[in-house]
């Protein structure tokens, strides 16, 4: 929360060349909201905002976790979310999206590139369409496909239409990408399930405890990667929590946030932007935990992962 109000000191001074007062209409207020929930979200690789205020790790203070959110531009379209923070759950859905396909640094700064590129007062099809000319500047385009696609599934796509920043029912969503991009792989998506469990968490041990998961299935890709994680602990802050793929990278599920709560429960958490795109899925696939201070212990009663692959 604290990093999402100062971005919005960067999303004012950006967009519309500094002057400050440019993000005040239905889609402008919520992009800036949006936006400051992207930011705040993605520098701390979670996608649930306000989790230890609410102690809520699934949806946070918002209405959905962005890497699991059901809302598109039809619910501007439809008026069901022009506040302008449930406007802003659209966009920092659709942005969290671009980050799945391209991952964490290229899109943080393609979003920071893209606000200078946003005009005043711009309707969230202006300032998808900066992001794609931050990409054309810096990457040659080489992004512009993915960029597309992301957005195309939020109905932003090449076709959607916004008269203004204040436009509603007369908006024309889009699922299209442009002609010459390949239409995305739709994937098969599978549940895996961990038996080795319980198992006890370790006081106040470096070498923590790891529980894992071997996907047999050869040949399966990463696309998507959603985690859910039961574990019972006397002070949830003491904990690091970790899911490691086989190839070794490693998303951070929790580093010691949280207090004094008790317990982390995550259901279907959207790990899939700590993990390369395309990498093998197949293999060993663990979950460490380490407590880091002394008295209070816990464990891990369960862990899954459902893994969206294109073959």
């Amino acid at each position: 929360m604290i990093y999402h109000e100062t971005s919005h000191g960067l999303s004012n001074r950006l967009v519309g060349g500094g002057t400050t007062g440019c993000l005040g209409g239905v889609q402008s207020a919520g992009m800036g909201e949006g936006w400051s929930d992207f930011m705040a979200a993605s520098f701390l690789d979670d996608p649930v905002i306000g989790a230890y205020v609410t102690g809520n790790a699934v949806t946070g203070i918002r209405r959905a976790s962005m890497a699991d959110s059901p809302f598109t531009y039809a619910n501007i379209k439809d008026r069901s979310m022009t506040e302008k923070h449930d406007a802003g759950e659209v966009w920092a859905a659709a942005l969290w999206d671009v980050r799945t396909a391209l991952g964490k640094a290229i899109t943080e700064q393609l979003v920071v590139a893209g606000m200078k590129l946003t005009p005043c007062n711009p309707t969230m099809l202006q300032a998808r369409d900066a992001i794609l000319q931050a990409d054309a500047n810096s990457n040659a385009g080489a992004n512009r496909c993915a960029i597309f696609a992301a957005f195309a599934g939020r109905q932003m796509g090449v076709d959607a239409a916004s008269h203004t920043h204040n436009s509603t029912t007369d908006i024309v969503t889009s699922t299209a990408i442009p002609a010459d991009c390949p239409t995305p792989a739709t994937g098969k998506t599978r549940v895996f399930t961990s038996t080795h469990v319980p198992r006890a968490i370790p006081d106040n041990d470096p070498a923590g405890v790891r529980t894992g998961i071997l996907v047999r299935r050869p040949g399966l890709d990463v696309q998507k990667v959603l985690v859910s994680v039961d574990i019972t602990h006397t002070y949830r802050g003491d904990l690091v929590i970790q899911l490691i793929a086989p190839n070794g990278e490693t998303a951070t599920l929790s580093d010691r946030a949280g207090g004094s709560a008790d317990n982390f429960i995550a259901v279907d958490l959207d790990v899939s932007s700590s993990f390369t795109p395309g990498s093998s899925a197949s293999g060993g696939w663990k979950l460490f935990v380490r407590d880091t201070a002394i008295q209070d212990t816990g464990t891990i009663n369960s862990f899954s992962l459902a893994i969206t692959s294109t073959n």
